[in-house]
């Protein structure tokens, strides 16, 4: 018996974007994501370009995360087996705006805040997790 096998062409199965250019580091992860599970990742290309495939046919949340930004979701990007998809443009790249939050060494540091002692912007609030974001006697 013999059986014909369709083929699927490169076109398609695939999800392309650009983010913008201080983004595409290799720090930068951009995924497609099925209920908050990584189905496929990769970083972008020194342009910005984005890249996933092959993707199973279905619908995704398309998450870009990099250091010292905000994590960005696109909700309910199809993936089809007819044609590929576009997010965005290179004339409108996605560009998370800067995070407030830092982390380090097992602690978060909130930039809003001030210390007790001098009230100045770049002496931070040191909070350990679990503490219920109280800030640490200084």
């Amino acid at each position: 018996m013999i059986a014909v096998i369709p083929r699927i062409s490169d076109a398609v199965t695939r999800v392309t974007g650009q983010v913008a250019l201080p983004l595409a580091t290799s720090a930068t992860t951009v995924s497609l994501q099925l209920n908050g599970q990584p189905v496929r990742s990769t970083p972008p290309d020194s342009t910005g370009r984005f890249v996933l495939y092959p993707v199973p046919v279905g619908v995704y949340d398309l998450v870009i995360m990099a250091p010292g930004r905000v994590v960005a979701t696109i909700t309910g990007v199809p993936v089809t087996s007819t044609s590929s998809t576009t997010v965005n443009l290179m004339s409108a790249p996605i560009d998370p705006p800067a995070s407030l939050m830092h982390s380090g060494l097992g602690r978060r540091f909130d930039e809003r805040e001030t210390d007790r002692r001098g009230g100045q912007r770049h002496q931070a609030v040191c909070r350990r997790p679990g503490r219920h974001g109280r800030p640490r006697p200084g």
